[in-house]
């Protein structure tokens, strides 16, 4: 049987199970600087994002999973994103990945395209980040030029059945509570401390290289308050 090998971008970290379920064999991962200053992203988002590429890729070596990963300060090339997972595929043989649907278009087309122009064959993969594939949602919008987001919202809850009543009726009899969502936050309420958590040497390496990398972007990463590993991210 055929190796699966596997692209996984930042902002698809899943839950490992998945990807043994689509019978995930080996995986790429690179941290990439043209991804971190194509907009001057808060140094704290940059922060967190590599981090928590760095937590996942121990999860997904945890289970066993071979993970070729590449940190950006590791990197000693000058290629955007794409360019460097063709160099890669090439050096290795790989003449076919399998990805998940990517939400940024621009990002999309050009990885596409470059795997079209190199022979590279592909397999896109329902992503766990959306509820309803292209196709899906196509079939949705299809017969209205002018599509809101209180259509999507009450043929959704249609079609997957939340808080429908045996009627196909919206439960409180409305489809849209957003009124009752724009009130203010009652006065008499104690809202939830935040879990605080512990500065791994992740972090602290991460810290450091966006602070010496990315010196000219926004903010800073002294208040580092968020979780970064599934275990963290659950308890959050």
């Amino acid at each position: 049987m055929a190796k699966k090998f596997f692209l996984i971008l930042g902002n698809q970290l899943f839950n490992p199970s998945t990807l043994k379920k689509l019978g995930c064999d080996e995986i790429f991962m690179a941290e990439d600087e043209s991804l971190c200053t194509y907009v001057k992203h808060h140094k704290l988002k940059l922060a967190f994002f590599l981090t928590a590429m760095r937590d996942y890729r121990d999860e997904l070596e945890n289970n066993n999973f071979k993970v070729n990963y590449f940190k950006l300060d590791e990197r000693t090339d000058s290629k955007n994103y794409a360019d460097f997972l063709i160099t890669f595929l090439i050096k290795r043989k790989i003449e076919k990945i399998y990805l998940f649907q990517i939400e940024d278009k621009f990002i999309e087309i050009e990885i596409l395209n470059k795997l079209k122009i190199n022979n590279i064959s592909y397999q896109i993969e329902k992503s766990p980040n959306f509820i309803f594939t292209p196709d899906e949602f196509d079939e949705l919008t299809k017969d209205t030029k002018n599509y809101r987001m209180g259509s999507f919202y009450k043929q959704s809850r249609m079609i997957l059945n939340i808080l429908i009543d045996q009627k196909m009726k919206p439960v409180g009899g409305k489809w849209s509570f957003d009124e009752e969502n724009r009130k203010k936050i009652p006065e008499s309420l104690t809202t939830p401390s935040q879990p605080k958590f512990k500065e791994d040497i992740i972090v602290k390496d991460v810290k450091k290289l966006v602070n010496d990398l990315f010196n000219n972007h926004p903010g800073d990463t002294v208040n580092f308050w968020l979780g970064t590993s599934r275990e963290e991210a659950l308890k959050a």
